[in-house]
């Protein structure tokens, strides 16, 4: 049996993320050890630092798995396993954003976009072992 293949969300736009964060939390922290500040450029910036956090728990979190029966989708709030036969189509979708993948199945809906790394390979795995084609939209 092979073992499973995770896909991830590409690791620079998870590291991006992550020090953005970092930076705005250190804008926030500067602004208010500034005496004379104005709490709403702290507020402003401890904002953005818990945007960005907030990006950065999304994409750290979502990943799909491919194994030997199926996949297993997860993203921050749950894991759906879905077995190749409950796959019963794809629809790819070139957008301004980049391509998303929309993978419909007896549990639900599954969608990954090109910010996930090998998508193109995630993709063409999918479409191999449920055995459907694709559906250009």
């Amino acid at each position: 049996m092979e073992p499973a293949r995770t896909y991830r969300t590409r690791l620079a736009l998870r590291i991006a993320c992550a020090l953005a964060a970092l930076f705005w939390a250190g804008m926030a922290a500067a602004v208010v050890r500034a005496h004379a500040a104005d709490w709403s450029i702290a507020l402003a910036s401890a904002g953005f630092s818990a945007f960005f956090v907030g990006s950065y728990l999304l994409y750290a979190r979502t990943w799909i798995a491919v194994g030997p029966l199926g996949i297993v989708a997860a993203s921050p709030l749950r894991r759906r396993p879905v077995a190749f036969e409950d796959i019963l189509q794809i629809v790819v979708r070139d957008g301004i954003a980049g391509r998303v993948y929309a993978v419909s199945t007896r549990r639900g809906l599954v969608l990954f976009t090109s910010l996930t790394a090998n998508h193109r390979e995630l993709f063409e795995t999918l479409i191999e072992r449920s055995r459907l084609a694709p559906r250009i939209a």
